[in-house]
């Protein structure tokens, strides 16, 4: 995907944008450039990502998100979780250019959680709350209270990830998870994981980046709930915009 960084942001991301075939108006780029102002400045303090520069950050840490909304908009999501969100990514991108979705961003640091409440007043994401909890420990609820997409960019195997996420969607929901070149081996280690969790590998959107090779988002249905498990929303949340 060819984008150029002239020393314009606003056109880069959308330059960008439009090569992962997403529409960026002027003011989403603007609310976006606006929060990697916060993530450049914080991340002196919590280190949210190891990427120092603009253009690293903007590419490998916003569109990379970003990559995964034109997928968002062939799937029903009107909610949505982002498991192990860190400094907000993919949910807050996301959020930017999904108005109409109500996210939950699920994060364990205490510190990162505080950024991402202030950061959602900062920008009125009214529709994005946030959770301060380890996911491994979210408490279960109702089969109502399920999201209809879980997606995380957490660099954790695939396995693990299917075993976290699952028990927070509905049957029918999607996982989205972002993999890398080990994403085969991956597959074959998650086998007996799919099956207990009565989880199908529906689909691998690729895509590509500037100045990087081929990337991919993996899709995974959960069709069924493993029997003995009354899964659930996590309850514990921060003083956020949104509440449910």
């Amino acid at each position: 995907m060819a984008s150029s960084f002239d020393g314009d942001p606003v056109r880069f991301l959308r330059e960008g944008a439009r090569g992962l075939d997403l529409e960026l108006s002027r003011g989403e780029a603007d609310v976006l450039l606006r929060f990697c102002d916060e993530v450049m400045f914080w991340n002196r303090i919590i280190n949210i990502t190891s990427f120092r520069s603009l253009h690293d950050i903007l590419v490998h840490m916003f569109l990379d998100s970003l990559a995964s909304a034109p997928l968002l908009a062939t799937l029903p999501c009107h909610e949505g979780a982002d498991l192990g969100t860190g400094g907000g990514f993919p949910g807050i991108p996301l959020a930017v250019v999904r108005r109409d979705m109500r996210i939950t961003l699920i994060e364990s640091s205490n510190k990162k959680a505080d950024f991402l409440v202030k950061l959602t007043r900062l920008l009125s994401l009214d529709h994005v709350r946030v959770v301060e909890e380890r996911a491994g420990s979210l408490h279960a609820s109702t089969a109502e209270d399920l999201y209809e997409v879980v997606f995380s960019r957490a660099c954790a195997p695939l396995s693990l990830l299917i075993s976290l996420a699952f028990p927070l969607l509905r049957e029918g929901g999607r996982l989205l998870a972002w993999k890398g070149p080990a994403l085969s081996r991956e597959l074959r280690d998650a086998g007996e994981t799919l099956l207990i969790y009565r989880g199908e590998v529906e689909k691998l959107h690729s895509y590509s980046l500037p100045g990087t090779g081929a990337r991919s988002i993996l899709v995974v249905k959960k069709c069924g709930s493993p029997p003995g498990r009354v899964p659930g929303k996590p309850s514990k949340k921060r003083n956020s915009p949104h509440h449910v």
